[in-house]
């Protein structure tokens, strides 16, 4: 009894908490913080009024006798009242004497009139004069014939502590019904101006400046910065913390003033901030030489030309609006996502470079307050920069920085860049331009680096390094100097760690003093040196499957990064992409003391970097404090066919015009060989048996194919920095570029224009048309190249018509002749004069030079040139887009036939089943490009459609009906890369929003039936109730704040890596399960609660999709896909969904065209049309040493994919890779290059030992022996920094011709072979530098049991224990003892059933019927 009632009265609590929570709300909103009696003022703002304008409105209204009541509507908000919040309005305007609503802008304006303009003015007609809407404007300065509203929007348009006080005497006059009080005019700032501290007032321009500090001889001869604010600031009186910071600039011997306005124009900027032409005429000049901005720039790219034309650095800052300095330093997302669009993405669309947050609101939001750090790391970055603009080039030392990627003591490479020969191309550029170094050919290079890059494994003789110049030295002491500057628990956490610096295996005793050594190149005042990694312990056999990063930075890292601030002028990061803007730290707005930040201080960092990775690259801006200078891409050509596969499309194309007849079948089982031999089967998921049955059926099917794959986009080699494309290589990007609307255009059969033999397309008629528009557009447009057809080729299908092949004509054209259209042609031919000169067009080394000289590069968006051709000329500094705009209305478009498409077809193969939900992979490098369709697609499913204001931005979404809809709602579940976190929070806050209102469409509809399920779920396992339902109502799930990939790509190149390992699932589940919640994360989850919630949602998804949206990246092109979009699904298989995820491609890269295609088929026609091409392994060839590694990383990437997702690669595929690589399939001379590197070499044939070994490849015997030969030849004469012990063995003894088995699981073997991705994960063995793998997760109730599968194991014989195998812990030994205790309940158990079994039943040998 007493149990019962303890238990009634915590309900009653809990129950009476909410209800006295909202009675003070309640009353503390009547009450307005002032006497119950006093009229009350309503202030109305958005979050763009400043605090210190309504902290100073409130202390007047005080002092009046008002009452003051504040509500506040964020631009990040809904842009629509919900019930609540219409019913607070109503009440404060019920208890308010006077209203104003402060509208800085009209753009907030219009969003304060859509939200409460109805009850406003409703309240404005019952009481007349008491509501007052204050407009953007210029307040009016005669005021005799206004009555008091307009006086007071007058007053409060002039702002200031005089005005706002004559204000607030008008309102009380209202409010109390007597005459309006005598006023002045009011007091009104200037515009626009110039201010400093010093100077006795406020200045019109630069000239009067000019002449104010000629009279100070202390300032006269400084270097000038203008620092541009708002002139709020002014207005309110709050100049404070800028004349603090303008102190900071001086303490850096620079001059720095505040140039104040309005809003900021190229005409405003001109009128205050230049001096007169020196000779009298032409354009002014800047009074500065650099100039910080600290405004919104709402026009940003129109500031562009203005700042081209000064030349002079634009840096970044920010303020934090969301609390002080110690909010700001206690946050894990520093900038709210409300400011992102306004102080980051508008000021890089400017061109602006070095975002630092630098000040923050005082006590309780009152003032502004500078952070002193962040404020001087301005400044400083600000006086290297105008450094590197007065020291000449033959004084300035530099350092670039090279990856070692893909890993290998010989590799350094980047994102489709030929390194090597970049660098010979800079170091020649820097020679011309006057910079001390020479050119060093691309060998040399190569030469050089090599054995730095052995400095980073095992083995390395770090002293060596220093007797042969091939290392500098940093003294320890100086190291420990700068160590002891930073923060304590910087410190702390370091030495924590890694231990104390003398401890670093990179400190030695070099001429009579430790020193850090730091491998390095030195080509006179160049030096070039490996990015040491993050971790000193990186490829020295630590666990992959370990989460490493939180781990901090280590000394030896810091150490290179402090000899390059004391000893260079700046900085090149060489390619894409580096480790540094990975580190830890902030979101957004990070502090000079993240571990990001930490390594650079004030140094400039210049970042050569793709054109077409956005995403990333403005992680490099925003975390790298990175002057991104753009490169190209490779050129593009069509992909065609090898030679025997265009046999095959010509044999074709024979089978269709011969008679039925044993012709026709003899070409048909021709035909079905060559089929099988390309493999084109498998990738359709035919069988040969299949083909012979329903030949026209696989025809239906493969023509499209086939089209697809000899019109994909196929990158030729790399990227040179500094290079401008063979003109025969611009042509096929063209080429491509023009594809579709050129051949319908030319009147050529678009199905049949590029399904040739690859190096053909340049001598087909469309290449032919090409060449003559490239010079005379006129001509090209009545041009038709195709031949004179005989006179009855006029009737479709007669004798002798077009349906002849003709060799010479390259093209077959079998379509009904048309004319070809000579407007479109005229059109076409002048894009492909634009084009060209895009492409030919070298501004990269012009940007460096730039970029090295501290002088502005204007911003340009990014993008390949297919898809995006304004993003040429590359050498520009690469900028984003506004993500308030996201998704855009074509997006959404877009998004619903790409969805609806998806939709029926999953319905067609799921037996009219629809699905529930599908996961989506959000990258912010896609979405930058296809500007919202994925997160559209999100939207369709459930059922919502967004709603755009007049500027384009979503501002809410409304609900579908499903009468509208006809289908059932989809629910979503989004997996976010740490890119996409930082970048895209209010993106996310729109998809949770439209989440919740789906959920309440329909009752029991499936999105709130899986919220409910798996709260229910959760609270079983132990989670507290509220946070249980808080897990389940999430649908966003990443990395943890400051966290950054998968650790997948190490864990799959790792000797320990077993067949369908579960670890990497479970991995995925750890690193990507913080959930999020309106673009925020959810605080206060363990993070094995986190996989859990992670888990559930997981196991009650279908499908997950992918966008590719470039022609450039695709889904073996790098090791994101397979992390991300293969990691789902083994995190699925982990999670208890026994066959993982159905993966899907959205293509969108062709805008026209989207369509989604499984991973499987697009990872095989990627394969046909790259990696196992001629046309691409022939262009890689030509680029020698960086070729290899592009063949490296393909080997390597289809072996993560075989790892993480087994169905995705089949085992032709590796035998193809095999056939094509060492055999030379197509005659290419193919080993002979790779043996140039036999490293890399030997890398790649590493994983095709594992595929055999893991048994994804059943190799035949000689196919073995011969591998393994291979390898041995390679290894002996260039052993591998970090060879595979397990591939060592089986080397061994496939070389010897002797039988390798598979590796067997666990000491059990299958006996009959099976296709991998169905097998039941079993753990195998962990080797001996990899902890055991994690028993599978329990299944939750609810979870689908998995089906016992029909497997016989036997035990094989037990390996030989090694030298180094030790006593089992008590751990171990526990757990022995449970396996035993659980295998003799098992036997009991079965015996048990065996003795109850009817004797009818079959013999226990007979194989059950599985």
């Amino acid at each position: 009894m007493k149990a019962l009632i303890l238990r009634a009265a915590l309900w009653c609590l809990l129950l009476a908490a909410p209800l006295v929570h909202a009675v003070q709300a309640e009353k503390a909103l009547a009450a307005g913080g002032a006497d119950k009696t006093a009229p009350v003022l309503l202030w109305l703002t958005s979050d763009i009024t400043t605090a210190p304008r309504t902290a100073m409105v409130q202390r007047l209204a005080s002092d009046a006798g008002l009452g003051f009541v504040h509500i506040d509507y964020p631009l990040a908000g809904a842009a629509v009242l919900d019930a609540a919040q219409a019913q607070k309005l109503e009440r404060a305007l019920a208890g308010a004497a006077m209203v104003w609503v402060d509208a800085p802008h009209v753009s907030v304006e219009a969003r304060l009139r859509r939200m409460a303009g109805a009850q406003l003015d409703a309240r404005a007609t019952r009481f007349p004069g008491r509501v007052v809407w204050v407009p953007a404007g210029t307040p009016a300065a005669d005021l005799t014939a206004l009555d008091a509203p307009a006086r007071m929007v007058a007053y409060l348009q002039a702002g200031g502590p005089r005005n706002l006080k004559n204000a607030i005497a008008l309102a009380r006059a209202t409010v109390a019904g007597v005459a309006m009080p005598t006023l002045p005019a009011p007091d009104v700032l200037p515009p626009r101006g110039i201010y400093h501290p010093d100077a006795p007032r406020l200045l019109p321009n630069a000239a009067a400046l000019e002449a104010w500090r000629q009279g100070q001889p202390t300032l006269r001869s400084l270097p000038a910065v203008a620092v541009l604010v708002h002139r709020h600031h002014f207005v309110d009186g709050s100049t404070e913390w800028l004349d603090a910071w303008l102190r900071t600039f001086r303490q850096e011997g620079l001059f720095a003033y505040a140039a104040f306005g309005q809003q900021v124009t190229a005409q405003t900027l001109a009128e205050v901030l230049e001096l007169p032409a020196e000779g009298g005429s032409g354009p002014g000049r800047l009074h500065a030489s650099a100039l910080v901005l600290h405004q919104l720039v709402p026009q940003a790219a129109a500031l562009q030309p203005l700042l081209a034309r000064w030349g002079v650095p634009l840096l970044g800052t920010q303020p934090y609006r969301a609390g002080d300095a110690a909010a700001w330093e206690a946050s894990d997302t520093g900038l709210s996502l409300s400011d992102v669009p306004f102080y980051l993405a508008q000021p890089e669309a400017a061109g602006a470079i070095d975002p630092v947050l630098v000040a923050a609101h005082g006590a309780e939001g009152q003032d502004f307050r500078l952070i002193e750090r962040q404020a001087q790391a301005a400044a400083a970055k600000a006086r290297r920069l105008i450094a590197l603009q007065t020291k000449p080039a033959a004084d300035k030392r530099l350092v670039a920085m090279v990856y070692n990627y893909p890993p290998g003591g010989t590799n350094f490479g980047a994102s489709f860049l030929n390194v090597p020969r970049s660098l010979e191309q800079v170091s020649g550029g820097l020679a011309q331009a006057g910079y001390r170094t020479e050119r060093v050919p691309e060998q040399g290079w190569i030469d050089g680096l090599k054995p730095l890059l052995a400095a980073y494994y095992p083995g390395a003789d770090v002293r060596a390094l220093l007797q042969n110049d091939q290392a500098a030295a940093l003294p320890l002491a100086r190291y420990e100097q700068h160590l002891a500057t930073l923060p304590k628990a910087v410190r702390e956490r370091m030495n924590a760690h890694w231990g104390t610096p003398e401890k670093s295996r990179y400190v030695v005793e070099w001429q009579g003093e430790k020193v850090f050594a730091i491998p390095r190149l030195q080509v006179g005042k160049l030096s070039v040196l490996p990015q040491p990694p993050r971790e000193e312990t990186l490829r020295l056999g630590q666990n992959p499957f370990m989460h490493k990063s939180k781990a901090p930075l280590s000394h030896h890292y810091l150490a290179v990064y402090l000899w390059a601030q004391l000893e260079t002028d700046a900085l090149i990061h060489f390619g894409t992409h580096g480790t540094q803007e990975w580190a830890g730290g902030k979101a957004r707005a990070l502090d000079v003391h993240d571990d990001a930040l930490l390594p650079l201080g004030d140094l400039p960092v210049v970042y050569p970097y793709i054109v077409d990775n956005l995403g990333e690259a403005l992680t490099a801006k925003r975390r790298g404090r990175a002057v991104l200078v753009s490169h190209r891409t490779p050129v593009f050509a069509p992909a065609g066919f090898e030679a025997r596969m265009a046999h095959m499309h010509e044999v074709m194309h024979e089978w269709e015009t011969v008679d039925e007849g044993p012709t026709r079948r003899a070409l048909e089982k021709q035909l079905v060989a060559q089929f099988v031999e390309h493999q084109l089967h498998r990738d359709l998921g035919w069988s040969a048996e299949r083909i012979t049955a329903d030949f026209h059926g696989f025809l239906e099917i493969l023509h499209p194919y086939l089209d697809q794959l000899a019109q994909s986009s196929q990158p030729k080699g790399l990227a040179v920095f500094g290079r401008v494309p063979a003109p025969e290589q611009r042509r096929e990007t063209i080429l491509q570029a023009l594809r579709k609307p050129l051949i319908e255009a030319l009147g050529e059969d678009i199905d049949e224009a590029f399904l040739i033999k690859h190096d053909a397309v340049l001598a087909a008629r469309p290449a032919r048309w090409l060449e003559v528009a490239l010079t005379d557009a006129q001509a090209a447009s009545v041009l038709d190249l195709r031949p004179v057809l005989p006179a009855q080729a006029a009737t479709p299908g007669a004798a002798g018509a077009s349906d002849v092949v003709r060799a010479e004509d390259h093209v077959p054209n079998r379509a009904a002749r048309k004319p070809i259209d000579t407007p479109a042609l005229l059109q076409l031919a002048q894009r492909v004069q634009e084009l060209e000169r895009l492409l030919a067009t070298e501004g990269e080394l012009p940007g460096l030079l730039a970029a090295l000289e501290g002088r502005y590069l204007p911003a340009a968006y990014g993008g390949d040139p297919i898809r995006n051709p304004d993003s040429l000329p590359t050498g520009r500094n690469l900028t984003g887009l506004d993500p308030s705009r996201l998704p855009t209305r074509q997006a959404y478009a877009v998004a619903q036939t790409l969805f609806n498409d998806w939709f029926k077809d999953y319905q067609a193969r799921h037996g009219g089943r629809a699905p529930e939900r599908m996961a989506l992979s959000l990258w912010a490098g896609e979405t930058l490009r296809h500007q919202g369709i994925m997160e559209a697609q999100a939207l369709v499913a459930l059922g919502m459609r967004p709603v755009w204001d007049d500027s384009g931005r979503p501002v809410r979404v409304e609900t579908i009906a499903a009468d509208e809809l006809k289908r059932p709602r989809v629910d979503v579940l989004m997996s976010i890369t740490g890119s996409y976190r930082d970048q895209f929070p209010a993106l996310m806050g729109l998809l949770d929003r439209a989440v919740a209102q789906a959920a309440t469409a329909e009752p029991g509809n499936v999105i709130a039936r899986n919220t409910a399920q798996i709260g229910q779920e959760l609270r079983k396992q132990g989670v507290p109730r509220a946070q249980a339902e808080q897990l389940a109502r999430v649908r966003s799930f990443g990395n943890a704040v400051g966290d950054y990939g998968t650790g997948l790509s190490d864990a799959v190149q790792s000797d320990g890596l077993q067949t369908n390992d579960a670890r990497l699932g479970q991995m995925f589940l750890e690193r990507m399960s913080q959930p999020y919640l309106e673009g925020e994360p959810v605080t206060g989850v363990a993070g094995s609660t986190a996989a859990k919630a992670l888990g559930a949602h997981l196991r009650r998804t279908d499908a997950a999709i992918l966008s590719r949206s470039s022609h450039l990246y695709a889904m073996v092109s790098s090791d994101d896909p397979f992390q991300y979009l293969g990691g789902l699904s083994a995190a699925a298989r982990v999670a208890g969904r026994a066959q993982g995820l159905e993966l899907h491609v959205a293509q969108l890269q062709d805008a026209g065209e989207p369509t989604t295609e499984t991973a499987q088929r697009a990872i095989a026609l990627e394969m046909q049309s790259r990696y196992l091409h001629p046309g691409w392994l022939q262009a890689q060839k030509a680029e020698g040493y960086s070729g290899t590694l592009q063949v490296l990383k393909a080997v390597q990437f289809a072996w993560g994919w075989q790892a993480v997702a087994p169905d995705t690669v089949r085992g032709d595929h590796w035998q193809s890779f095999y056939d094509v690589l060492v055999r030379d399939k197509h005659q290419l001379g193919l080993p002979e290059w790779l043996k140039e590197h036999p490293q890399a070499y030997a890398q790649s044939l590493e994983r095709l030992v594992q595929a055999q070994r893991q048994g994804y490849w059943q190799a035949d015997a000689d196919t073995q022996k011969q591998l393994a030969q291979m390898y041995q030849e390679l290894t002996r004469a260039a052993p591998l920094a970090a060879e595979l012990p397990s591939v060592r063995r089986w080397v061994e003894r496939a070389a010897r011709g002797e039988s390798v088995e598979l590796t067997p699981a666990a000491g059990m073997a299958i006996a009959a072979p099976q296709s991998p991705a169905l097998a039941v994960p079993q753990p195998a063995p962990p080797a001996a530098d990899l902890p055991a793998p994690p028993a599978q997760a329990e299944a939750p109730p609810s979870a689908p049991a998995v089906p016992t599968m029909g497997v016989l194991l036997e035990r094989q014989p037990e390996p030989a224990p090694s030298d180094s195998a030790t006593e089992p812990s008590p751990v171990e030994r526990m757990a022995g003892i449970v396996a035993l205790l659980v295998m003799a309940l098992v036997a009991m158990a079965g015996a048990a059933w065996q003795v109850r079994r009817p004797s009818s039943l079959s013999s226990p040998l007979q194989p059950a019927g599985v």
